[in-house]
C-alpha cells in the first residue's frame, strides 16, 4: 500500500487523478483543517493533524508499505514516529516547507538572507519585532495588579526574549527538518539545483527521483499579446519571498510608460498583500492591478493571454507552474540570477532574462519581445524536459508501482 499525505492545495486533485490511473493500491490523506478549499476528489481520507484517526492509520502502516509526503509539516512528526523505521518515505518536494523559516532565525541565517532582498528583509525584521513585542507585552498586561504575578511575568518575558534572540524555535525546527531529510528514501523533484541548496543548508546528502506535478500547462499555446501597451505580470502570490517591494524599485522608472502591472495577491499572507497593493498603487496608480480574489485555473491562464512580460523576483525556486505556463505562451521572462529555476531553464537552453539587470535597462530594452525563433525553441525545450506527458507518467509509474 502507498500512503499519500497532503495539505489542501490546488494541484492535489490532478495528482490523485493521475495516481489512480497508475495504481489502485493507494490511500490519499488530507491533513488540513476543514473545510477543504481546493481538494474535491472523491474517496479521500480527511484526517486532521494529531487526530485519533490519523494516529490509527499511521499505526497500521507496515514495513513493506510506502509513504509519500506532499508537503512536510512539523505537525506530522508524531505521525511519522509511528511508522516503522524500515518503511520507505518519499518527499514530493514543494519548496516553502524547507526553503522558508517558520520562526525568527537570528540575523546571520543563510536562508533568510538568501530569500529576501533589502526592502523585503527590512519588512520581515520589523514584522518579527512587532510579533515579539506583542508576545512579551501579553505576559505583563494581565498581571499588573499583582506584585508576585508581575514578577513572574517579567521572568517569563526575559526567558522568552533570550529564547527569541537565540533563535531556539528556529534551531529546533531546523533540526527536525534535517532529521526528516535524513530519514527519507528519496526526494522527488525536477530541479537538481533545489536539491543542491537543500543539501548545503541542511547538511545532508539526498537521493533524487525525477518527478513533476501536472499544472495543466500541456494544452497552453502561444498567444497574441495586447498591442497598445506592455502588460507585465509580477510574482505569483502575496508571500514575501516574491520580493515585491524590491521589484517596485527596479520598475518604478517605467511608471510613466504605457504599462499595466498584473500582480497576483490572492494566495498567502493577506496583510502582506495589503501592503504590496498599497505600495503598488502609490507608485503606479491605476496601472497596478492587484488580483485579490481566487481564480480557477482556466480563468488564471486566460488572464495570462494579455501578458507580454513575466517578472518573478524570487531568489529561491518558486512559481514554477506560472513560469512554465508563460514559456508555453511565448512570454518574455525575467528571473533572478540566483533563482534555481533560472539556473535550470538556462541549463536546458531556454532564454531567460536577468531580473537583476532591470535597473540598468531602458524601457525599449526591457519591453522588447522575444523573436519567433526563440519562442519556438523555448516551447520545444520545455515540452521535452517538463511538460512531456509521457515522461511525467513514466516517472509516476516508477514511483508508484510496487
Amino acid at each position: 500500500m502507498i500512503y499519500h499525505f497532503f495539505i489542501d492545495e490546488k494541484f492535489v486533485d490532478d495528482f490523485i487523478s493521475d495516481a489512480r490511473k497508475v495504481s489502485e493500491n493507494q490511500k490519499f490523506i488530507v491533513t488540513s483543517s476543514a473545510p477543504l478549499k481546493f481538494v474535491h476528489e472523491a474517496n479521500i481520507l480527511h484526517f486532521e493533524y494529531h487526530s485519533a484517526e490519523l494516529k490509527k492509520l499511521a499505526q497500521g502502516i507496515k514495513e513493506s508499505d510506502r509513504v509519500c509526503i506532499h508537503w512536510y509539516s512539523p505537525k506530522l512528526k508524531s505521525t511519522l514516529e509511528l511508522i516503522p523505521s524500515k518503511t520507505e518515505i518519499f518527499l514530493m518536494f514543494w519548496g516553502a516547507d524547507f526553503l522558508q523559516n517558520r520562526h525568527p532565525p537570528g540575523k546571520n541565517d543563510q536562508l533568510e538572507k538568501f530569500n529576501f532582498d533589502e526592502l523585503t528583509l527590512k519588512y520581515i525584521r520589523e514584522k518579527q519585532q512587532l510579533n515579539f513585542h506583542k508576545k512579551t507585552s501579553s505576559f505583563t498586561s494581565a498581571n499588573k495588579f499583582s506584585v508576585f504575578k508581575n514578577a513572574l511575568s517579567i521572568v517569563k518575558q526575559y526567558r522568552y526574549k533570550k529564547k527569541w534572540e537565540n533563535g531556539e524555535d528556529f534551531k529546533k525546527d531546523w533540526n527536525e527538518k534535517r532529521k526528516f531529510l535524513l530519514r527519507i528514501k528519496a526526494i522527488c523533484h525536477w530541479n537538481p539545483y533545489d536539491i543542491e541548496f537543500l543539501e548545503d543548508y541542511y547538511q545532508v546528502k539526498l537521493n533524487q527521483c525525477f518527478f513533476v506535478y501536472s499544472v495543466g500547462a500541456n494544452d497552453l499555446y502561444q498567444t497574441n499579446f495586447v498591442q497598445d501597451k506592455t502588460v507585465l505580470w509580477l510574482g505569483n502570490s502575496d508571500t514575501p519571498t516574491n520580493n515585491h517591494l524590491d521589484a517596485f524599485e527596479s520598475l518604478k522608472k517605467f511608471k510613466n510608460q504605457k504599462i499595466e502591472i498584473i500582480c497576483p495577491l490572492n494566495y498567502g499572507d493577506k496583510k502582506y498583500g495589503d501592503l504590496v497593493e498599497r505600495k503598488g498603487q502609490e507608485i503606479f496608480g491605476d496601472k497596478f492591478i492587484a488580483l485579490r480574489n481566487y481564480l480557477d485555473r482556466d480563468s488564471y491562464y486566460n488572464l495570462m493571454n494579455r501578458v507580454s512580460i513575466a517578472l518573478m523576483f524570487h531568489n529561491r525556486g518558486q512559481a514554477g507552474g506560472n513560469i512554465v505556463a508563460f514559456i508555453k505562451k511565448g512570454v518574455k521572462i525575467y528571473l533572478k540570477d540566483q533563482s534555481s529555476i533560472s539556473r535550470f531553464l538556462q541549463y536546458q537552453g531556454i532564454e531567460v532574462h536577468s531580473a537583476n539587470r532591470i535597473k540598468d535597462l531602458n524601457f525599449d530594452e526591457f519591453s522588447s519581445p522575444l523573436n519567433e525563433k526563440t519562442i519556438q525553441r523555448n516551447i520545444d525545450i520545455i515540452n521535452d524536459c517538463l511538460t512531456n506527458e509521457e515522461k511525467r507518467i513514466q516517472a509516476l509509474e516508477k514511483l508508484l508501482k510496487t
